[in-house]
């Protein structure tokens, strides 16, 4: 039995972005003493992975048995059906789908030694973590012995994902977290990803990020007191090839008065992003709230400065 996720043994999953998993096996060939044959696939699935069951495909030969989810040849199964569950193991919700095949009737249509394909679709879900990958096992349960005594051989593939673990602070005043931040995480297609708040800590924890470009766009600011971020923060994300369930980030065009440089550790990509108070922020990646500032404050003293010089010459005039 063999078993891939998108024609490979582990991937790098995004939240709610499905994937297609196979399992590729074949119909065995038994003497004529063998009976009660069995020759059964059972798929499990951990906890952060969903599947969608409407997306089975089971396929013995150039017979479709399952298309779709739906049992289209039920004399090829036990019972005319297979099972899909889930149950609570350890504490984590495991899912369970399970196809029994009717032996009997495959060697009646002559289909030994030909091949069965199972395919579908499933994705990163809510429950996912950082660096320890989602597993998914196919064991193949077939007769050894005339008796009916049976075995299992297993094949597993493995979905890693990336989370994001930010901080919300002051640029004025490091140690001052902000709560109640809003940002909007969208992929390179401009799909939002999903919409993540700053807690009581400055805290920002979410994971189901893949390999590719971010964006992390902020649409509510801390309070009134602070100036919304007029730009996005881009983040590029690259898997590491020494270590596949970590990766490599950069912060694009990064402006240090916006975010500090990324750290990761085991999947898990963590910087701080600052507000200021009163200030308009420049596009992140611009020339830096630094020399806006001084630009500005500079405009403001020659104001100033002219008009005091103006004041001066009007009360000469008037003494005169």
């Amino acid at each position: 039995i063999t078993k891939k996720v998108e024609n490979a043994d582990y991937n790098i999953g995004e939240l709610n972005i499905p994937h297609k998993f196979t399992i590729d096996s074949t119909v065995p060939t038994y003497a004529a003493n063998y009976k009660n044959i069995i020759y059964k696939i059972t798929d499990t699935m951990s906890d952060g992975l969903t599947l969608d069951k409407t997306s089975i495909n089971v396929k013995v030969g150039e017979i479709m048995v399952i298309k779709n989810g739906v049992v289209v040849n039920p004399t090829y199964l036990k019972d005319g059906g297979f099972t899909s569950e889930s149950k609570v193991v350890d504490g984590a919700n495991v899912t369970y789908t399970t196809f029994d095949f009717n032996y009997d009737e495959l060697r009646k249509d002559a289909q030994l030694g030909v091949d069965v394909k199972i395919d579908y679709l499933a994705n990163i879900n809510e429950n996912a973590v950082a660096y320890n990958p989602e597993t998914n096992t196919a064991e193949l349960h077939y007769t050894t012995k005339p008796d009916g005594t049976d075995s299992g051989i297993k094949d597993e593939t493995e979905t890693y994902t990336y989370a994001l673990d930010l901080l919300k602070a002051d640029g004025s005043n490091h140690d001052r977290l902000l709560k109640d931040a809003v940002f909007e995480i969208k992929n390179s297609d401009g799909k939002l990803v999903k919409e993540v708040k700053s807690d009581e800590n400055g805290k920002i924890s979410f994971t189901g990020l893949a390999a590719g470009t971010y964006t992390i766009e902020e649409i509510h600011a801390p309070s009134t007191e602070y100036a919304l971020l007029t730009g996005p923060i881009t983040i590029d994300i690259q898997e590491d090839s020494k270590n596949k369930g970590n990766c490599i980030v950069s912060i694009v065009n990064i402006d240090e008065e916006i975010t500090t440089n990324p750290v990761v550790k085991d999947g898990t990509i963590s910087f701080t992003i600052y507000n200021y108070k009163g200030i308009n922020l420049p596009e992140t990646g611009g020339m830096g709230t630094v020399l806006f500032t001084v630009v500005g404050t500079a405009g403001i003293l020659a104001v100033l400065y002219s008009f005091m010089k103006s004041n001066k010459k009007n009360k000469l005039n008037e003494n005169k």
